[in-house]
């Protein structure tokens, strides 16, 4: 927890932009009737769970931004906490050391920075969270706690659909070792029932809706190179930053030599469900018709790329000698190098939150301001964000928000360079 805090702190002052004012607006009108929670108004998905994060935290923080990013900061500290027991409990990890720098490096990585310093992106967080209660249910033999994290995941995003599958594989390797008795399970009937009955409802959902309408969702060659980018991004976090190469190029040598003189690692069947995890969590968003590279959405891989690393690393690891001190020194490069990408990055995120701080600021200055129609010229967000932002401060409504109109005395110009 205190990892999170000390690496994604610089947050915590930010402001909200873009998708931010939407769901505030959302939020709003939850606020007023519960039943909102289960509309498509955001994003055109059917995420209730999300939905109704965002209605608690309106009602606690309003619009102060700060509560909303302390809220996501813990949240990641408590996914790291998950991840350890995920490991301990479900993928019955022994080895003390990948036990406790597994989550380490996880919590400290910079590759997904996006998912817990952008306000919106909290719901990668709580897919997580279900994902990782869904594995630890498993793990303990609870079925309650099972089937409670895998409902969960299934009403926080549309990216949980891959979970059933990782069930099944889980299923396998860590209890039953035949295929037959593992589809035949309790564990997989009940699941899969509730699976399926998913998938036709988002079929019926989203048969008028981006999805398919627009394409939105392809297989094509394309997803599979966006899914290679993705894989090198993760294992090498070559993609954030050009300072990243070096310590990469380091580390990748030490993964040849480790796999080179260590075929036999402390948690074989933990590292195949892991890379069965790494593909399974990216195929969603890689076969998405739009820019998929954004950080967020590499959350939910990263846990099996942290572990996969970490096993690697420690597969050449010895308690005595110079080996011993190299891994440290490279763990604490490795970890130093991400803390300051996380602070260039937060650089960015600033930057685009003061845009809707100034913008706030301005209109408040104002007299009457519900009274005119406002012309937007080259505004900082799409004009969904604009709109919600014009509605969440100032209550002004849709229909008194133009964009790029010629300037005219008639409006109220708010022009950016």
């Amino acid at each position: 927890m205190a990892l999170a805090f000390l690496f994604y702190g610089g947050f915590l002052n930010d402001f909200f932009f873009n998708d931010d004012y939407a769901w505030l607006l959302e939020a709003e009108h939850s606020s007023h009737n519960l039943v909102n929670i289960f509309t498509l108004n955001i994003s055109n998905f059917f995420r209730p769970l999300v939905h109704l994060t965002f209605l608690v935290e309106y009602l606690l923080f309003g619009v102060n931004p700060l509560g909303y990013h302390i809220v996501a900061t813990l949240w990641h500290g408590m996914n790291a906490i998950l991840f350890y027991f995920v490991l301990r409990e479900s993928l019955k990890v022994e080895d003390k050391l990948i036990l406790f720098w597994a989550p380490v490096l996880w919590v400290t990585q910079s590759t997904y920075g996006e998912a817990v310093g952008w306000i919106s992106a909290l719901t990668n967080l709580i897919l997580a969270s279900a994902i990782l209660i869904t594995f630890i249910g498993l793990g303990k033999q609870k079925s309650w706690l099972f089937l409670t994290g895998f409902m969960c995941t299934l009403l926080t995003k549309e990216e949980g659909a891959f979970l059933f599958p990782l069930v099944i594989l889980y299923l396998y390797l860590f209890r039953n070792h035949a295929w037959r008795k593992t589809l035949f399970s309790k564990e997989i009937l009940f699941s899969g029932s509730i699976w399926l009955a998913y998938l036709v409802a988002q079929f019926l959902i989203q048969k008028s809706g981006p999805l398919v309408a627009e394409q939105t969702f392809q297989l094509d060659f394309k997803g599979v190179l966006r899914m290679a980018e993705k894989i090198l991004a993760l294992f090498g976090n070559l993609q954030p930053t050009i300072n990243m190469i070096l310590p990469t190029f380091v580390l990748l040598m030490i993964y040849g030599v480790s796999i080179g003189y260590n075929t036999k690692t402390s948690a074989p069947k933990a590292l195949w469900f892991m890379l069965a995890w790494v593909i399974m969590a990216l195929v969603p968003t890689s076969f998405l018709n739009f820019d998929s590279s954004a950080t967020r959405y590499f959350y939910n891989a990263s846990f099996a790329s942290a572990f996969i690393i970490t096993v690697l690393i420690f597969s050449f690891y010895k308690k005595t000698g110079p080996r011993k001190m190299l891994i440290y020194g490279l763990l604490i490069a490795w970890m130093g190098t991400h803390f300051l990408t996380i602070k260039s990055a937060g650089y960015v995120v600033e930057q685009q939150g003061k845009n809707g701080k100034n913008l706030v600021e301005a209109i408040s200055k104002m007299s009457d301001i519900q009274q005119g129609t406002y012309n937007f010229i080259n505004p900082p967000y799409a004009p969904p964000a604009i709109k919600a932002l014009m509605k969440v401060y100032f209550d002004v409504p849709a229909e008194q928000v133009v964009f790029n109109q010629a300037e005219d005395v008639s409006y109220v110009n708010m022009v950016w360079e």
